[in-house]
């Protein structure tokens, strides 16, 4: 008897200490969506109230929640309570949000994959301190095919023009237009290794061997070069080796990007690629196709295929026009196809490796998630409700302007119905989230956490205690060794454009 009481009193412990865990960390509740104590504080330091109020307290909290934060939570409980997940549309932006969380530079497939740090040698950097003596002025023609690529080199060694080989079979439609021209000039740190290299070892207003590299093969021709000033070694050391360890990381990343297309078998039908090549042969240096040539049953057929999804024809030429001009190549031969797959492809098979490695399943990236998804949830409800249910009719257009006339100086309404009607349409849209906003409130009333509000405002008064005792510091230019400057967030490192 003594035993079943003791484990009734542990049982009953344990689920005290389970509510109590379940209660930390958030500050309102409405139905299921909560407020969480980290998003209140990175917003709350970052408004002027922070600096404001000498001490902070759990009311000041509130009524800063009441007027910024609040009313998301009401709207997030009606996207679920409406279901709009299962709408095909949002599903699909949450799953791209899901991909963006999970891909992207410094989230958490990067940190699973790409070593913390990449060390660089005295040799390397001394060397590298040596090449940036000298820049370079640099065209090139870049294709897909290894094949193509050594019969263009061939041509050229035999006194081909290099202008006209630029036209006809270089990828790179940002350097087409003048004859193969990359970049004014360009030091090695803007190229990648093999094209550095290259470029060192070959005298000027000659070609380079194809080099092998993220956007395929080129060849590089050595329009001029000459001295570069650099400031004295120890003064250049710290960015030489931020650079040295930005190309590592750079080539780490392309290798990893590489494996993936064999670890989800992606693949091109070779044979369908031949049937709807004429639809690709245009002459138009920017992405075209005519689907005039390609049967409604060829448009329907698998192109492309990895392990978890497949496009057809049309799906992956739609893609391809999609394109901006800036990125755009093109399609005339089965390599081209079959890089321009792999590119566009890139971050699905990121999201398929990052779920292979259960990444989404920490407790982490679910809670991150899960704000996410309603926050994307909360802003689709409120536009079905709010934003897409507001309609301004002529009717009322022109009753406003015959009761307003004299504000607008007697001006034509034909002048004015476009300001009239942003006019109408913001008062009607305040009139009506007020409404909404208040039918949601008596819906869902909220639950307020004042432990975890008493919590937060004693480590805010604490982090103000601290920061107005500590000297103040100047502001550092940093750098970013082993980063990635300049890069999306959502993308994996890139080599500068046109040069790898």
């Amino acid at each position: 008897m003594i035993k079943k009481y003791l484990g009734f009193a542990f049982l009953l412990t344990s689920l005290l200490i389970g509510c109590a865990k379940k209660d930390e960390g958030w500050l309102v509740k409405v139905k299921d969506q909560t407020l969480r104590d980290d998003i209140l504080t990175r917003r709350y330091k970052m408004s002027r109230e922070f600096s404001q109020h000498p001490a902070i307290t759990p009311e000041i909290l509130k009524v800063f929640i009441e007027k910024t934060l609040l009313n998301n939570l009401f709207f997030q409980a009606e996207g679920n309570a409406l279901k709009l997940d299962q709408d095909s549309t949002i599903a699909e932006q949450i799953r791209q949000e899901e991909r963006r969380m999970l891909t992207r530079n410094n989230g958490p497939l990067f940190k699973a994959v790409v070593p913390a740090s990449f060390s660089v040698s005295e040799e390397e950097i001394r060397n590298a301190y040596e090449w940036g003596k000298q820049e370079f002025k640099l065209s090139h023609i870049l294709v897909k095919s290894p094949t193509l690529a050594d019969s263009i080199y061939s041509a050229l060694m035999a006194g081909a023009d290099f202008k006209t080989l630029v036209t006809r079979y270089s990828m790179d439609m940002n350097t087409i237009e003048n004859g193969g021209s990359i970049a004014p000039w360009l030091s090695w740190n803007q190229l990648a290794p093999p094209s550095a290299e290259a470029v060192r070892n070959t005298p000027t207003g000659s070609y380079t061997k194809p080099i092998l590299g993220g956007f395929g093969y080129q060849i590089l021709r050595i329009d001029e070069r000459r001295e570069r000033q650099q400031p004295p070694f120890e003064q250049a050391r710290t960015e030489i080796e931020g650079n040295l360890k930005n190309q590592k990381q750079g080539l780490f990343v392309e290798n990893y990007t590489n494996d993936l297309y064999s670890k989800f078998n992606l693949a091109i039908d070779s044979l369908l690629f031949v049937k709807i090549a004429p639809a690709l042969q245009g002459n138009s240096a920017g992405a075209k196709v005519d689907y005039a040539l390609i049967s409604p049953e060829d448009q329907k057929k698998t192109l492309v295929s990895w392990k978890g999804g497949q496009w057809s024809v049309r799906e992956t030429l739609d893609k391809y026009l999609q394109m901006t001009r800036g990125n755009a190549y093109r399609l005339t031969r089965y390599e081209d196809v079959a890089d321009f797959a792999r590119k566009a492809n890139l971050q699905e098979l990121m999201l398929l490796d990052a779920r292979a490695r259960k990444l989404d399943q920490t407790e982490e990236f679910k809670r991150d998630f899960f704000y996410a998804k309603n926050q994307l949830l909360g802003q689709k409800c409120r536009e079905k409700l709010i934003t897409r249910a507001v309609k301004v009719s002529e009717e009322e257009i022109t009753a406003f302007y015959e009761s307003h006339k004299s504000e607008y100086k007697d001006r034509p309404l034909a002048e004015l119905r476009s300001t009239l009607r942003s006019r109408i349409y913001s008062a009607k849209m305040a009139e009506l989230q007020e409404k909404v906003t208040a039918d949601l409130r008596k819906k869902y009333p909220e639950k307020w956490n004042e432990k975890a509000l008493k919590k937060t405002a004693e480590a805010l008064n604490a982090e103000k205690a601290a920061l107005s005792k500590a000297p103040a510091q100047p502001q550092a230019r940093t750098g970013q060794p082993g980063g990635m400057p300049g890069q999306r967030p959502d993308m994996p490192p890139a080599p500068p454009q046109g040069v790898r």
